[in-house]
């Protein structure tokens, strides 16, 4: 292959690639936070964003642990070491992004994205 079908080839190949990487990112960015309740076991695996207070908040190992709740219901965050370093404290509002999961019988979100309101 010619060195200029090469380079054609590598900018075509580049744009494609920021292309799928723009619409993968703006599903999750636009996602609209749902209430608690909603957030059901057959969205397991599945990203959600909720909002809500932070209660019964702990640490271990790094780990954050805590109750989301809102007016309909509560849902157990998990939060690994290392994905969001600002503090949470207790009774704060917050949005949180994160994929849906089940624990020992439990959903959970595991938080990627945390704000606060």
């Amino acid at each position: 292959m010619e060195d200029s079908n090469l380079m054609k080839l590598s900018i075509l190949m580049s744009i494609v690639g920021l292309i799928v990487l723009f619409v993968l990112t703006s599903n999750f960015v636009d996602m609209k936070p749902v209430k608690i309740y909603e957030v059901t076991d057959d969205l397991i695996g599945e990203p959600v964003k909720v909002v809500g207070f932070v209660h019964g908040y702990r640490e271990s190992n790094g780990h954050r642990f805590f109750d989301l709740e809102d007016d309909t219901g509560k849902i157990k965050i998990v939060v690994f070491d290392g994905t969001f370093d600002d503090d949470i404290e207790n009774n704060i509002e917050i949005e949180i992004f994160g994929n849906l999961d089940e624990y020992k019988g439990e959903l959970e979100i595991i938080g990627k994205e945390i704000s606060f309101l």
